[in-house]
């Protein structure tokens, strides 16, 4: 039986309408034959709450009430605890809201009770590039600290967009991310090695600290 200890852990932000359910949904078609992932959603705000394929290898929670990096961290734990309980997962997916605030969420995905239990992989950004195209100014503070600390970006949309657009829709992003990885997911494929693309590739900061606030 898997122990719940060091288990792959990715999360997935994405501003409102960007396409983060569905591309939850397209990682979940990656899962290799035999493996049992789980997926940890944060819908606050959304009036349904999205569905995913129902089968025995995968189990699903939503946390709808509230955002996970304030007012739904009690729940998120709850919920993610007994979502790893049932499941004994391979691999979580944490999708988080639009509202939260990423570096909180990472810091509460790395405290001193869920470090040993997840192996935080990669963190994703959903990016809709018909919006990203369209930005007069500087992207809004919630989506530049998303950017600054994910390690792929994956971008819906520019499937259909001249290559000067989908250059300028780039500069943007890395001028916020200049170290992630892009993936134009109209265009080409989402690997598996994308979940698991080291965090280390840029300098972070120590998320986890102990009761006495040192590192």
């Amino acid at each position: 039986m898997l122990a719940l200890t060091n288990i792959p852990a990715n999360v997935i932000a994405g501003k409102g309408g960007d396409g983060q359910e569905q591309f939850i949904a397209d990682l979940l078609a990656l899962r290799p034959q035999g493996q049992r992932w789980a997926v940890l959603l944060n819908t606050s705000g959304v009036s349904k709450a999205p569905v995913f394929p129902q089968e025995n290898d995968v189990g699903t929670v939503n946390v709808a009430q509230g955002c996970v990096c304030c007012s739904a961290q009690l729940e998120m734990r709850v919920a993610l605890n007994r979502l790893l309980r049932q499941m004994r997962p391979h691999r979580v997916l944490i999708g988080v809201s639009g509202a939260a605030k990423l570096g909180e969420v990472l810091r509460l995905l790395s405290d001193r009770w869920l470090a040993p239990v997840l192996d935080l992989r990669a963190t994703l950004s959903v990016q809709d590039a018909t919006r990203i195209a369209d930005v007069s100014e500087r992207l809004d503070d919630l989506e530049q600290e998303r950017l600054a600390l994910c390690d792929v970006i994956a971008i819906r949309g520019s499937g259909a967009m001249s290559a000067a657009t989908v250059d300028g829709v780039e500069r943007v992003l890395t001028a916020e991310a200049p170290q992630a990885a892009m993936v134009h997911i109209d265009r080409e494929p989402v690997l598996l090695a994308h979940l698991d693309r080291s965090s280390r590739v840029r300098p972070r900061p120590m998320f986890w600290r102990d009761d006495h606030g040192e590192k």
